[in-house]
């Protein structure tokens, strides 16, 4: 952040804008910190299919088991397999992006259903 500061600094950046950018570059390393990356994911891939199967219930499954629309339609354990074979998928935003259009062009005439998390 001190580098930034001194760039805005050296270059006159307004005072509402250099806030602008700190919030937005916090919200980035904020989200890097929590992303999978490739790395992770080979790691996950070392685990025996028990094991990741445990783990992506754990931190993907609560979205469709804590949600009465899904338990209502589906049985825990249709949940559970769409957990373990990876069909949700996670798409990250930053502030200002509209996710509307994002979604329209990224699965136009798909079956799909979007579930949106904010954070705060």
């Amino acid at each position: 952040m001190k580098i930034i500061n001194q760039l805005m600094e050296k270059n006159h950046i307004n005072m509402k804008l250099r806030f602008r950018i700190r919030e937005y570059l916090k919200f980035i390393w904020k989200e890097e910190k929590s992303q999978f990356d490739d790395e992770e994911e080979k790691i996950l891939n070392y685990l025996p299919k028990h094991l990741q199967e445990e783990f992506l219930v754990s931190s993907y499954g609560e979205i469709l088991l804590n949600n009465p629309v899904f338990l209502t339609n589906f049985s825990k354990k249709s949940l559970n397999r769409t957990v373990f074979n990876r069909c949700l998928k996670k798409i990250r935003f930053t502030p200002g992006d509209i996710i509307f259009n994002v979604f329209f062009k990224l699965f136009f005439n798909q079956k799909s259903i979007f579930l949106i998390k904010g954070r705060r």
